[in-house]
Parts: C-alpha cells; structure tokens; sequence
C-alpha cells in the first residue's frame, strides 16, 4: 500500500490540527499516512505521495516550509504531491483577480470548507463534506491514493 506523508509548518497550531484532521480522514479510509511537523521529516524515501502545508503570515508562506519544499524539490518531482495553505487572504478579493488566479497552470483547486480549527466550533460530523473537499485531488491525479 501507498504510504502518505502529511507534514506542515505552522506558527499557532492551527495548521497542525488540519494537517491532522486530514490524516484522520485519510487513515479512516485505510490509507497508510504518517504526520509530522516540518522540522521532524528526515527522509522521504518510503512515501509515494507528500502533501506539504503551511500557515501563512503577511501573505507569506512560512520560511521552514519554503525551505523544506527547496530541499526536497527533486524527490516530489517523483512523487505525487499536494500543497495546502491556511490563512490565505487575498489583498484584493476581487472576482477579477480570482479568475486571473484560476488561470494559472500552478493551480489545480482551490475551495473553502467552512471549518474553524481554531476554536472548533465546526463538529467532526462535517467529516463527509469536508472529506470529499480532501480527496477531490484525486480527480487530478490518477496516481493520488
């Protein structure tokens, strides 16, 4: 079986509980997933799929996560891959300039769950929905889970 490793930077711990709740999803699914922070993946070798997230501050990507996907940017070229941001606020959310994002061959999908990690007023119930939202990736690559 594929083995998934999800790993994350975050600066408040919201990223971590994503991450981890997408582990759980994925694991409740029988998929073979590890979750690490950032700082505490040596090697890469025994996944086939990486899914790298990171918060975002001053409409920044974290530094350790840029770093971490400079480091391994060989490696994902032979692996499938998938990227998550959280706190992501466009400084002009505007219909124009989300049709010039869609455009761009760098995105494959974007959306909003709704959940609040932060203070969890979103119960674990949602998981379908929000399941669906994790797993639509599969639809762009055949080789995803």
């Amino acid at each position: 079986m594929d083995k998934i490793l999800i790993t994350y930077a975050t600066k408040t711990g919201s990223t971590s509980e994503i991450a981890k709740f997408i582990g759980d999803v994925l694991q409740d699914d029988g998929f073979a997933v590890d979750v690490s922070e950032i700082g505490e993946v040596v090697d890469l070798s025994s996944y086939q799929t990486v899914v790298v997230g990171s918060a975002t501050r001053m409409d920044k990507v974290l530094n350790e996560a840029v770093k971490f996907m400079l480091q391994h940017q060989k490696e994902f070229q032979h692996k499938t891959t998938a990227y998550f941001l959280v706190g992501v606020i466009m400084k002009e959310d505007t219909l124009e300039n989300l049709k010039t994002l869609a455009k761009s061959p760098d995105v494959l999908a974007w959306g909003e769950t709704g959940l609040d990690f932060n203070r969890m007023y979103s119960p674990k119930e949602i998981c379908p929905l929000f399941k669906r939202y994790c797993l639509s990736t599969s639809q762009i690559s055949s080789t995803f889970l």
